[in-house]
């Protein structure tokens, strides 16, 4: 069988007219055929091999650990980098937004394989102060806090945010999955009383300063272990001209980590504590959790000049102060 000009040829002879019922059918037919053909060959979807049939995956980000107990991610986090993993933990995408970018400013559509995965989400950690690295595996993720020397390059630094979430893309339905946030930053304000204005101003008498090692993240939020020290630089201020305030950020605070107050006076140690030991005295913070759903924190230190030695005399969570008795007789 074939064309010619008035219809369809067949071997025999006959010609078949293209105004006939038949000829109709028969073009109907391999239009369908076609069009299946077509379908067939444009979604991978149709083959046994699925691997490359995405599916939409929402990914809802809040805040819930804080001390109001009510989600502060849109209030809170300006922008996402979030990281994907495979099961094997081989990364497979990042995806950047600002909040005001996101579905209901929480939300971020994914268009994923079937299968199971890791997120990794980092809030505000796409500045000049933070280095995310290592993206290539799952276990070689890292966020770094940029330094000069061991110093922060801002003491007010933005806060920073984390979350992780394992979840699994079927085929089935549209899916969202949601992964809550921890704030890996604190405020910690120490306040020395009982001090003359004169040796209170900065870079003067007095020098207030933090130190420990937690610069370094891995994917889970784990401190890397071998890493250096940092010294946290405070803004001061003074008060009533018997007082010093000195305001720091500083990375997240965990229970036995080694960073310390450290007050020294034209060079001789007047105070150097642990900070979370210091903070675990608190009424208001008894579990882990505590330390990372509060983070605004003060410790007061009083000079008693008559012994020539600050006391630890109040802890504030918050707006929650307790006030500690040092045991001294003077």
């Amino acid at each position: 069988m074939y064309k010619n000009g008035s219809g369809l040829s067949f071997p025999s002879g006959r010609v078949l007219s293209t105004n006939s019922p038949m000829f109709r059918d028969m073009k109907k037919l391999e239009i369908l055929i076609c069009s299946f053909l077509f379908l067939f060959a444009a979604t991978s979807c149709l083959h046994d091999d699925l691997s490359d049939c995405h599916e939409q995956v929402y990914l809802k980000m809040t805040y819930t650990l804080n001390a109001d107990y009510i989600d502060k991610f849109s209030r809170s986090v300006e922008e996402v980098a979030v990281f994907i993993y495979d099961a094997d933990e081989v990364f497979v995408k990042k995806e950047e937004a600002r909040v005001s970018e996101l579905i209901h400013s929480n939300t971020l559509p994914l268009n994923l394989p079937a299968g199971e995965y890791t997120a990794i989400v980092w809030g505000n950690a796409l500045t000049d102060d933070y280095e995310i690295s290592g993206t290539e595996s799952l276990s070689t993720l890292r966020l770094k806090l940029l330094t000069q020397g061991n110093q922060p390059l801002h003491t007010d630094l933005p806060h920073l945010f984390h979350g992780i979430i394992d979840f699994e893309v079927t085929r089935e339905k549209e899916q969202e999955v949601t992964v809550d946030l921890i704030k890996n930053t604190n405020s910690i304000r120490i306040v020395l009383q009982g001090i003359y204005e004169t040796r209170s101003a900065p870079n003067s008498d007095y020098a207030v300063r933090i130190t420990g090692s937690n610069g370094i993240y891995r994917y889970d939020n784990t401190k890397e272990e071998a890493q250096s020290s940092l010294q946290y630089i405070p803004t001061y201020t003074t008060s009533e001209g018997v007082s010093v305030w000195a305001d720091f950020t500083v990375l997240r605070l965990v229970r036995d980590d080694d960073l310390r107050v450290q007050v020294t006076e034209k060079g001789d140690s007047k105070i150097y504590e642990l900070l979370t030991e210091r903070l675990f005295r608190s009424a208001y913070v008894t579990t882990d959790e505590d330390l990372d759903r509060y983070d605004n924190f003060t410790l007061t230190y009083t000079f008693y000049e008559e012994l020539d030695e600050f006391f630890l005399t109040a802890i504030k969570v918050e707006d929650w102060e307790m006030k500690i008795d040092p045991g001294i007789n003077i």
